[in-house]
């Protein structure tokens, strides 16, 4: 089933691109269109919880590194596509299409390898290190849903701040960050904890 709903948003999408010549800023914000870079995420999950030995030959340097060298070349290619406009990458017909499961497929494929052969900093000075990337992760999901939104607001109010980019980006993701540490501590936060005490059993690893 997931493999199913993956594939009918990339037709969806590759239908719309080649109905419509959407641009690359209409799809990397489009919410419905972007569930396929999620539910791969879920893909992997699911194999790594009923299909362990898929799972274990992934946990391997190899492959390892071949998905990284992958995702690596990749955003490369994608940086020398886009140089100083977002809007070079409307040139292509892929990257509006098929490259964001492509891009979300390889970080999946590095999973197995780093969540069992690269440990967490031990030292105790790499404490703020390890806050960092732990902390990140709760709010990464808030980044990724409203980032766009954000950096599309102070286009719209600054539109001079286009030739200083340095300055919109580190606006933007200040501004992105504060909003999801409030929703993770007075929103997303709150429903685990309502999760925690009544359904205990999908607590994460409470087998």
């Amino acid at each position: 089933m997931l493999v199913g709903v993956i594939v009918l948003i990339n037709l969806g999408r590759i239908f719309w691109v080649w109905k419509t010549n959407a641009g690359y800023e209409a799809l990397v914000g489009n919410v419905p269109f972007r569930q396929d870079t999620l539910l791969i995420g879920v893909l992997g999950a699911f194999i790594k919880i009923h299909y362990k030995s898929i799972f274990d030959w992934f946990n391997r340097r190899g492959p390892f590194w071949i998905s990284m060298i992958g995702f690596l070349a990749f955003v490369v290619l994608i940086g020398y596509i886009q140089r100083d406009k977002v809007t070079n990458m409307n040139q292509y017909f892929w990257t509006r299409t098929i490259a964001f499961s492509f891009v979300a497929l390889l970080i999946t494929m590095t999973m197995p390898f780093l969540e069992n052969k690269v440990h967490g900093f031990s030292s105790p000075k790499m404490n703020w290190l390890n806050f960092i990337i732990s902390y990140g992760s709760k709010l990464s999901y808030a980044l990724y849903l409203y980032h766009l939104e954000v950096l599309g607001a102070c286009r719209y109010l600054w539109p001079e701040l286009d030739k200083q980019l340095w300055i919109r980006n580190s606006l933007c993701f200040t501004v992105s960050l504060i909003i999801s540490i409030l929703l993770y501590n007075f929103l997303e936060k709150q429903f685990l904890i309502l999760r925690e005490k009544y359904y205990p059993s999908l607590k994460p690893n409470a087998t």
